[in-house]
């Protein structure tokens, strides 16, 4: 591997993959068809003695939205958390296909991925642990994990852990962790959602350049508000 006017060359093999950290000094995680990630700092340096080595290829990559973690999906339907500056990782397999896509939600520690069989993964970490999952009949197109305006929320909803999810069915959902997911809209040809903050809505897209927005009010009997627990 190289580095050249700005742009990272990797010699003899093909990039899947590239993700940049959140951070004040970003590093980018680069995964190949080498069954491997490899780290550079943002002016294209290599950070030598980092680079993971799987046993499949890593298909999805994100890092978390203020930390040095990386989450990483693996064609082979295993997912990872890495804690970088630690060096320190920890794997699970609960996928039966090819993770398409991995998600930090930063409102919670939590990690959301799907694969190409349609089944959702919610999960709590470090550690690692499943939470909970959701089957569809279709490939997951996007998942969003909104910030919700609270202003305009019963203060007994539990919005940290709720996120958008969209099949390939046109079928546009809302979940959260406890195994719940009612339908939200029904389209044609959607092709993106995206989340307006400022009056809770979900803007649907379509093929046809027509815009659906969905007003989001809660049943608090879905979505309760989580009791702490004592210990």
């Amino acid at each position: 591997m190289f580095y050249s006017s700005n742009n990272i060359l990797v010699e003899k093999e093909k990039i899947i993959i590239a993700k940049f950290s959140n951070t004040d000094n970003p590093i980018l995680a680069v995964s190949t068809d080498k069954f491997k990630i490899t780290f550079f700092k943002e002016d294209g340096s290599l950070i030598p003695q980092h680079d993971l080595v799987k046993k499949s290829i890593v298909t999805s990559l994100c890092w978390h939205p203020s930390d040095l973690i990386l989450s990483y999906g693996l064609k082979d339907g295993h997912i990872g958390v890495l804690i970088y500056q630690k060096n320190n990782f920890k794997e699970e397999l609960r996928h039966a296909g090819e993770i398409e896509i991995i998600k930090f939600n930063k409102n919670i520690n939590q990690i959301i991925s799907s694969d190409d069989k349609g089944v959702i993964n919610v999960w709590s970490f470090f550690p690692l642990l499943l939470k909970c999952s959701y089957k569809q009949l279709f490939p997951i197109q996007q998942i969003i994990i909104p910030n919700f305006n609270k202003d305009l929320l019963d203060k007994n909803i539990d919005v940290n852990c709720l996120f958008f999810f969209m099949n390939s069915n046109n079928h546009v959902f809302l979940a959260n962790d406890k195994n719940n997911s009612p339908l939200i809209c029904r389209g044609e040809n959607i092709i993106s959602m995206l989340f307006y903050e400022k009056k809770n809505e979900i803007i649907i897209i379509t093929s046809y350049y027509n815009l659906i927005r969905c007003e989001i009010k809660f049943n608090v009997k879905l979505f309760p508000k989580k009791e702490k627990s004592s210990f």
